[in-house]
């Protein structure tokens, strides 16, 4: 420790502060929760219940659950094509749920997204050995739409 007395600090200048968050390594997901305290009070008057449908870059037709269950909120991703639930960490969820205000809902049948939508829920529910399923509730049902499918090209020449 006694070499610490002959430590030299030099000025490095300034640093433009967009260099410092590109090069940073701050999580994307700290970039989600930061958006969702400043989307907090729109999110609160979203009803329950809500089912949309987003195109995305992927190219998996997805469906996205939030639940409900015992008071606690659960959520799940389910392959269409495959009939089964996907793992995947919170924060690569969040960066495919990631949309604005702007954002149009993608062109898909709602009924669709209903019927994906309840095999999903139901896999879910058969998956955590729940023996009463009325007790699971969706708060929210998101269809996942590859942006490169035929439904979004027809949508968007239109």
């Amino acid at each position: 420790l006694g070499n610490l007395t002959n430590v030299t600090i030099e000025d490095l200048g300034f640093v433009d502060l967009s260099e410092i968050e590109e090069f940073s390594g701050v999580s994307r997901f700290l970039t989600h929760i930061t958006e969702l305290n400043q989307n907090s009070e729109y999110a609160r008057e979203i009803p329950d219940d809500i089912t949309s449908a987003l195109a995305y870059s992927g190219n998996k037709h997805l469906i996205y659950l939030l639940l409900r269950y015992q008071n606690e909120f659960a959520w799940t991703l389910y392959d269409v094509k495959k009939q089964r639930l996907v793992d995947l960490k919170e924060d690569a969820l969040l960066e495919l749920l990631k949309c604005d205000l702007k954002t149009v809902p993608a062109p898909i049948d709602p009924q669709v997204v209903e019927v994906e939508a309840q095999k999903a829920k139901n896999l879910w529910i058969q998956e955590k050995d729940i023996s009463i399923p009325e007790a699971v509730e969706r708060i929210c049902a998101l269809y996942l739409l590859p942006d490169n499918s035929e439904d979004v090209q027809r949508f968007q020449f239109k």
